[in-house]
């Protein structure tokens, strides 16, 4: 930030987050405010920034851009012995990460299948498609699966960054561990 307060040729940083917060549909005040402080470049650099990533954009041979995945997920801490001070709370998480297509996948299909006409051509058919409810809510296994991943998810960052014990392997790895090699005597 220092080195971008000096010279405005240092702003790799800057130009970054005023694009990221410029397609975030950042307000022109918060912006300016954070410009201030040296955290993003200036609302106009953002829009050059953008303008010149779209016309590479548009020369470049990918067929398919990054996708952006956001995942809402809320979750309940119950207590289960309840005092004024300790009760229920509700989590909301927001995470958001960008997807690149892996390129050993994409030569796979046929690079037709990618283009605007196609796309133009699949959009005009959908018209005439009938939507139902059922195509838009996940199945059964589908919600299983999720919650099954998720759970996992926040397992694996509790046991990382909060779980500690006296010995370098947890006990209830080891007795996870132990019981999955060994099968039940009958």
């Amino acid at each position: 930030m220092v080195a971008f307060g000096q010279s405005r040729r240092c702003n790799a940083l800057q130009v970054c987050n005023s694009v990221v917060l410029l397609a975030c549909g950042v307000t022109e005040w918060v912006n300016g405010y954070l410009h201030y402080l040296g955290l993003t470049s200036s609302r106009k650099t953002g829009h050059r920034a953008l303008a010149s990533l779209s016309e590479e954009a548009m020369n470049s041979r990918d067929p398919l851009s990054p996708i952006i995945c956001l995942d809402n997920i809320d979750f309940e801490e119950k207590v289960h012995s309840k005092s004024p001070e300790k009760t229920n709370h509700m989590f909301h998480g927001t995470w958001g990460y960008i997807h690149w297509i892996d390129r050993k996948i994409l030569k796979e299909f046929d690079q037709e299948d990618f283009s605007i006409k196609r796309y133009k051509e699949d959009i005009s058919r959908s018209a005439q498609l009938d939507v139902t409810p059922a195509m838009l809510i996940p199945s059964f296994e589908e919600n299983t699966h999720f919650s099954q991943v998720i759970k996992s998810q926040i397992a694996q960052a509790l046991m990382k960054y909060l779980a500690t014990g006296t010995n370098s392997k947890s006990r209830l790895l080891s007795l996870r561990h132990r019981s999955l090699k060994s099968k039940p005597k009958k």
